[in-house]
């Protein structure tokens, strides 16, 4: 009897790390977020995740903007929009002031969400043959409620899409939960 429990537990296991390896990628281009020093509209909460805090500028501009004070870890702020400006992502939380991307992290409620998330804290790319690809589960659903990271998550990964190829070639993945946790978690180089 204890046999067969470990026999269907193995089974059952193998299963859903094989249905994880044929998820189908839903592709969303990187160019969904790299305008640069365009100002997108994103109503939101960043909650402080720098050991030390994070710091708050007087605006994005990375050449001149002031530094005003440093915010304190764990502490909340609401989002109202978000720039690329070089290789750095900029949280507005109003009156002009901007927080690092990647000294906070934003909740997840949809796959750009979590692109987002990733590209603010660990980067992007600057190669246009770059993108971001969303791994749907089971080809439906955006949350991983089984998978191997825990429950529920999304997947990510930084793929490359070479000219006149008719594949990809993924280069990173990541896992980032609904709070906005993101964590890298294989790299293909």
């Amino acid at each position: 009897m204890k046999f067969k429990k470990i026999l269907g537990t193995a089974l059952l296991a193998l299963l859903f790390s094989t249905v994880g390896l044929l998820a189908k990628p839903d592709t969303t281009q990187a160019a969904y977020f790299r305008p640069e020093n365009q100002y997108n509209v994103y109503d939101s909460t960043a909650t402080v995740t720098g050991y030390w805090g994070a710091n708050l500028f007087s605006g994005y501009d990375e050449a001149s903007h002031p530094f005003l004070r440093i915010l304190p870890n764990g502490s909340q702020w609401r989002v109202f929009g978000y720039v690329k400006n070089g290789d750095t992502y900029w949280y507005d939380l109003g009156d002009n002031q901007y927080v690092q991307g990647s000294q906070v992290r934003v909740p997840v409620a949809t796959a750009g969400d979590a692109i987002l998330n990733v590209a603010a804290k660990y980067g992007e790319n600057p190669s246009n043959d770059y993108g971001w690809a969303h791994m749907l589960n089971g080809g439906s659903d955006t949350w991983y409620y089984n998978g191997s990271w825990g429950s529920p998550y999304v997947a990510v990964d930084e793929a490359y899409f070479p000219a006149g190829a008719t594949g990809v070639i993924r280069t990173r993945e990541f896992v980032v939960y609904p709070n906005g946790d993101a964590f890298q978690v294989n790299s293909f180089f």
